[in-house]
């Protein structure tokens, strides 16, 4: 399991809690009962974020923007460690949608191009090694990570 990250929900105050990621969601979790319950165990799901920004203020926060409009700031303690799982997660989600079109039969060009862009990139092999070495969440999908996935896009 991944370790959780202390975080600050900023949502009518400063709300203390902790963020946790997996292969669905960013997850914050707080036991506070005078924090509102919708709130207590708010799930944001990869597939419903639009974008995450980090404003240019003394004190950097994480901004939410969900597809729905919704918008969620959080104070995360560990910056860089959250950026690094983020944006391999997001990556890997990405490639992973690309990378079952293209076992399906008849995937685009692009498809294609940008699948073997990301293989010979150092980025495959950075995701790799943290697949191997645990440091992705266990319910993350991962085919395009595995040796025996690539040998049979191939074979295609």
């Amino acid at each position: 399991m991944i370790a959780p990250f202390v975080c600050s929900l900023c949502q009518n105050g400063i709300l203390g809690g902790a963020l946790t990621v997996d292969g669905e969601a960013v997850t914050y979790k707080t036991g506070k009962v005078t924090v509102e319950p919708g709130l207590r165990n708010l799930a944001l799901r990869f597939d419903e974020i639009e974008s995450l920004e980090w404003s240019e203020s003394i004190i950097p926060l994480a901004i939410f923007s969900m597809k729905n409009g919704a918008r969620y700031k959080f104070l995360i303690f560990n910056k860089k460690r959250f950026q690094v799982l983020f944006e391999r997660i997001n990556r890997i989600r990405r490639m992973e949608a690309l990378f079952d079109e293209a076992l399906a039969g008849n995937p685009g060009a692009e498809t294609i191009k940008q699948l073997d862009k990301y293989y010979r990139s150092p980025l495959w092999k950075e995701d790799f090694a943290a697949d191997e070495a645990g440091k992705l969440p266990s319910n993350l999908k991962r085919g395009v990570l595995s040796e025996d996935g690539l040998y049979n896009l191939l074979e295609k």
